[in-house]
């Protein structure tokens, strides 16, 4: 599982921000991920200084996303 979170990890660093990923909230973003990876307990998801990028707080480990929680 862990595995599997990094590499999503990584991937979600190389994306993109989109119009949509502007507009989107922390709340917006934090559903988002729960939806799309529901065993994993997402502690906080803040928005950070760049357009549309996200940090998401699983545990003691960051991931970083835009608003649509591409891969």
């Amino acid at each position: 599982m862990m595995s599997r979170l990094l590499r999503a990890a990584g991937a979600l660093l190389l994306s993109f921000a989109t119009a949509a990923a502007w507009a989107a909230d922390a709340d917006t973003v934090k559903a988002r991920f729960a939806e799309k990876f529901g065993g994993v307990p997402v502690e906080s998801v803040t928005a950070t200084p760049y357009d549309g990028l996200f940090e998401v707080q699983i545990g003691d480990e960051l991931v970083y996303t835009d608003a649509d929680v591409r891969l």
